[in-house]
């Protein structure tokens, strides 16, 4: 036996070049349970915008998954943490997010981005015209559990859907989006400028992709028959979108809810205006849809479409508006679809199908 080979000082050595060259990875592994993300992104649309632009380059945290509802988030203890230990807090702002709105270094991405989002004093389109919403007055005070009035509105939910003056759905509008991802690049970049090129790369790519949608929605909204119905919806959720392709939006529970119950004489002002525009499908946002929509629907003749249009984030994977993944654009394509296959247009699903693995293949 070479005693030199077998020392006790032979075998250190070789521990310690062994450490050396497995430095890295040891630090990575230090570093990756215990470290917190340096970005939380409050919603499914920042969350996809913020995590493609990022690639590896930053971690990323998402408050709310493909689905849920931002209007009724709640923080859980361990979403409070990783809010105290982020470098950048990113939320959608305009109200979106109310739980959110008071982070006092929040990034409101919407609101900056998009500070000309349409107001909602009247719907998108109608110049005015449209459904007065009805208003409770000493005549209208059912008792608790009396719905001879009409069922109380159960899908959007009204209490804490309050938005203020301005749409907060920007994102419907790719252009708007286009506005979002190059601010949540730039903030990006200030977080980390020694990755500041790819995530200018990445930036670029999306806006692309994001223009290419934009002039593929507008070749599937002319194949809709002249004149367009109007696209009835539950609730205001999509002013941007018929602002930017010239659709008209008919909030249809919105115009006809109060805080309380459904009124008879509005129900009757919304039949009028269905028979009258010559509406041909109403869009849930969830279904079944509710059942205000669903008295509608029965009293008007008019059906619901078979799947719900996704307003406040992005579709779950497992849903058929996802085309098979969450992102920004396979479901605003998916909504695109639903809407022109409505009113009787035709959508293109193999330009839906590229877009959404060009937007894919970003990373």
């Amino acid at each position: 036996m070479d005693p030199v080979l077998h020392s006790p000082l032979r075998r250190i050595t070789q521990t310690a070049f062994a450490l050396a060259a497995l430095g890295p990875a040891l630090a990575l592994v230090a570093c990756g349970p215990n470290r917190g993300p340096e970005v939380v992104a409050a919603d499914g649309v920042l969350c996809d915008l913020s995590q493609r632009l990022a690639g590896s380059d930053l971690q990323v945290a998402c408050l709310l998954q493909p689905g849920d509802d931002p209007h009724q988030f709640h923080l859980t203890p361990q979403q409070s943490q990783q809010l105290k230990g982020a470098q950048l807090v990113l939320i959608n702002g305009y109200g979106l997010t109310p739980a959110l709105e008071k982070q006092a270094r929040a990034v409101a991405v919407a609101e900056r981005a998009v500070p000309n989002s349409p107001k909602l004093e009247e719907p998108a389109g109608t110049h005015g015209e449209g459904l007065e919403r009805s208003k409770p007055d000493a005549d209208n005070h059912p008792e608790e559990g009396h719905t001879e009035e009409g069922p109380r509105e159960e899908g959007h939910r009204e209490e804490g859907h309050g938005h203020g003056d301005r749409d907060p759905h920007v994102w419907h509008d790719p252009a708007q989006a286009s506005a979002m991802v190059r601010l949540v690049a730039q903030q990006l970049e200030t977080l980390k400028p020694q990755a500041s090129q790819r995530i200018a790369s990445r930036a670029a790519a999306m806006v692309a992709v994001l223009q290419q949608l934009d002039r593929w929605n507008r070749l599937q909204f002319a194949t809709i028959p002249a004149p367009p119905s109007p696209l009835a919806t539950s609730h205001r959720a999509f002013a941007s979108l018929a602002r930017a392709y010239g659709l008209r939006e008919l909030p249809v529970v919105d115009s006809l809810s109060s805080s309380q119950s459904l009124r008879p004489q509005a129900f009757a002002a919304v039949l009028a205006q269905l028979k009258r525009d010559k509406v041909t499908t109403l869009f849930a946002e969830t279904l079944p849809a509710s059942k205000s929509l669903q008295r509608i629907s029965t009293l008007s003749g008019v059906p619901i479409a078979p799947a719900p249009l996704v307003a406040d984030g992005l579709a779950k994977a497992e849903s058929p508006q996802s085309t098979g993944a969450s992102s920004l654009v396979g479901t605003l394509t998916a909504n695109t679809c639903l809407i022109v296959n409505g009113l009787k247009g035709r959508c293109d699903q193999a330009g839906q199908r590229r877009l959404g693995q060009q937007w894919a293949a970003i990373q």
